[in-house]
This record gives structure tokens, sequence and C-alpha cells, in this order.
């Protein structure tokens, strides 16, 4: 290439290496500030999805948070219910053995208590009696007694040389 101006005007070889170093360190900082404002850009479309993530996952925890409340207010409600309905049957239980005990302390001499059981409807009890006018006698008590409101004759066997054997449930 040949260079037309005169060799006074040309600047000196210094202010040209400096301007050449001012000019490489100008293109790569526009580089870098083009870069960085790339990825700021990038860094906020990613932030800003993932806030619509966190504030979809708070909602749906929300929701979750309702209805499990509703639940729990459901089964204390239920534990209340069953506490209850423990309550009742264990008083009627307890009333029912009340009245079995007051209906076995009240027996004849005669007639032998077997065994019974006792539920929250009513109760069943066996025993033997040695002749008739004992087992006269213990249902005459029963049927006196008003504390059953039904009894019925499961069976009534007799053994020879035992007496008669009955089988009664109590409600």
């Amino acid at each position: 290439m040949i260079n037309l101006l005169p060799q006074e005007f040309l600047p000196d070889k210094g202010v040209v290496k400096l301007a050449n170093i001012l000019k490489t360190l100008s293109f790569i900082l526009l580089t870098l500030l083009i870069l960085s404002s790339l990825a700021s850009i990038a860094l906020l479309f990613y932030l800003n999805k993932q806030l619509a993530d966190d504030q979809s996952q708070v909602e749906r925890l929300k929701l979750n948070i309702s209805v499990l409340s509703e639940n729990e207010q459901k089964l204390f409600l239920i534990k209340d219910r069953l506490a209850k309905i423990k309550s009742l049957r264990k008083s009627q239980t307890e009333e029912n053995l009340a009245k079995i005990d007051q209906l076995v302390s009240s027996l004849p001499q005669q007639f032998i208590y077997s065994g019974g059981e006792i539920d929250k409807l009513g109760a069943k009890i066996t025993g033997t009696a040695g002749d008739s006018a004992a087992l006269s006698e213990f249902l005459t008590g029963v049927e006196v007694s008003e504390d059953f409101k039904q009894v019925v004759i499961k069976n009534l066997n007799l053994a020879p040389g035992i007496g008669y054997s009955i089988g009664l449930d109590l409600f």
C-alpha cells in the first residue's frame, strides 16, 4: 500500500499502538456487555418461569392444606362420635351386667347357673333346675323382673337324674 501523506502528518507509533489497544479493548468490552445483557435477559426469563411455577405450587399446597384441614375436622368429629358410641356401649353392657347380676343373685336354691354371655343388645344365660318347681320359680322371677323387655327361651331339655336345662336370651 502506498501512503501519499507526508511523514510529518503521521501519528507517533506510540499513539497508533495506544489507539489499536483502545480499539481492541472497546471491542472486547462491547462483546462482554452484549453477552452479559443476553445472560441477564435469559436469567430474567428463567426466574420469571420459576416464580410462576412456585406460585402454582403454593396454590396447590394451599388447596391441599384446606383439604387436610377439612379431613382433620371430620376425623375429630368421627373420633368424638366413636368415643360417645363406645361410652354408650360400655354403659349398656354394664347395665346388662348389673341386670344379670341381680337375676343371678335372686335364683332359687335348686337352680344352678351354668354361664352366660353379655353384649350391648342383651344377655344369654344357661342353667339347670333340679325339678319343675325350681324351673317355674326361676321363670316367674324372670317374668316378674322388669329389667328385660323380652325373654326368649332358646332351649329347654329334660335330662333324667339331672333336671331341666334351659337357655334364655334376655333383651
